[in-house]
């Protein structure tokens, strides 16, 4: 408040307006470009369009954990006219909001659609990017559950192979105490 106050004593209204006015949008980051400044894609509708004002809605939704209602929300705003900065983000969303929910059981395919979809409908989107990359590590993810499901089923068919193996163990042991026990008896029989 100090700072804004000071500006505008010193520099006129001109001064504050330019303290808060927003950078221009500077495109996606391209391959092999670094930056320490954050890049986000700049809206391509109005923030007072009501499909924006829906998407807001859906993001607070998530930031809160309310996943069901955020995917809804999000799916009408999917299904709807294409509006690019807004459909692409949304379907975004929609992926995230989705996999949560298919965090439980494990099986990611819906949310991998919905971003097989937002890539292959907006590849030069920034959220398209993200959903790419996000695709390749549910697949990842996928398969390394399959793999510890397959190990798990291993570790198991060992675990009861060494308990099978271990009671026959037992039971040769067992014999060849008998046949110690029988083998002194007989021994003993042919002495007398």
């Amino acid at each position: 408040m100090l700072l804004a106050l000071a500006l505008v004593t010193a520099g006129g209204c001109s001064s504050l307006k330019k303290f808060f006015e927003v950078p221009p949008y500077a495109g996606p980051v391209k391959p092999g470009e670094t930056t320490t400044e954050p890049r986000h894609e700049a809206p391509k509708t109005p923030p007072g369009d009501p499909a924006w004002l829906e998407l807001a809605k859906a993001r607070d939704l998530i930031m809160i954990g309310r996943y069901a209602p955020a995917g809804k929300m999000l799916t009408n705003l999917a299904a709807g006219a294409r509006k690019p900065g807004i459909t692409d983000e949304a379907l975004f969303h929609l992926g995230i909001a989705t996999m949560k929910e298919e965090s439980d059981n494990g099986d990611f395919q819906r949310s991998r659609q919905v971003f097989d979809r937002l890539a292959r409908e907006y590849p030069d989107s920034v959220w398209g990017t993200e959903a790419s990359l996000l695709s390749e590590l549910l697949d990842s993810f996928t398969q390394a559950e399959v793999s510890l499901d397959k190990t798990k089923r291993q570790v198991k068919a060992l675990k009861d192979s060494n308990l099978s193996l271990s009671r026959e163990n037992k039971e040769l042991r067992l014999n060849i105490e008998k046949l110690k026990s029988l083998d002194l008896e007989l021994e003993h029989k042919s002495r007398r």
